[in-house]
């Protein structure tokens, strides 16, 4: 006798090779129930399936846009295997994600110190043009330059809250207590903790 899980697997396999037989969800999740599956188990079943094909086509079609094919050319290598809304979702995944792919690579690129026209060279295509590509560099030197500057601002900004707290205290200290420098030594205070 078969146990449940092995039952459950078995009508998983069955219905993805339904899926990708074009069958409708509603013919797809009858057979699951006619075969033993509980509803929870039918929408379950049908929401992995569904899931697993997207996925499998979207690394394909990301293959596919990589070897430079156009999406019309893709479309055609995925007509009678994917219902048409699916299909277009594939289709935009998957050349997003070699996009996605591509602007690691110019970061990876950057990173390991590769000249920055090298980058815009070597990875200029079809996917992302140079002017795109000069783009994605400008954004990550800025998100350096960003990051760099709050590290040394904050270093700053405590050195300056730090003496303008001194110079309220030494203020005050001078007055001989009559009188308190309150903005100079609290401002000083908050410098030194926002920095």
């Amino acid at each position: 006798m078969v146990n449940r899980n092995e039952l459950l697997a078995n009508l998983q396999g069955q219905a993805k090779e339904r899926f990708l037989a074009l069958q409708s969800v509603e013919e797809i999740k009858t057979f699951l129930k006619n075969n033993g599956a509980y509803q929870r188990d039918v929408d379950r079943i049908y929401r992995e399936v569904k899931r697993d094909v997207r996925k499998e086509f979207t690394e394909q079609v990301e293959s596919w846009v990589n070897e430079g094919q156009s999406d019309e050319e893709i479309r055609q290598q995925l007509t009678g295997k994917l219902e048409e809304s699916l299909r277009e979702q594939v289709i935009v995944g998957g050349r997003q994600s070699a996009v996605n792919t591509l602007q690691r690579e110019v970061y990876r690129m950057m990173d390991t110190g590769v000249p920055l026209k090298n980058i815009v060279t070597e990875c200029a295509g079809p996917l992302a043009d140079q002017q795109t590509i000069a783009v994605w560099i400008k954004k990550k030197i800025a998100q350096k330059e960003e990051m760099a500057a709050e590290e040394g601002g904050s270093n700053t900004g405590r050195a300056i809250g730090a003496a303008i707290f001194a110079v309220g205290l030494l203020l005050t200290v001078g007055s001989g207590g009559n009188t308190v420098f309150y903005g100079a030594i609290l401002y000083g205070l908050f410098k030194m903790i926002k920095g």
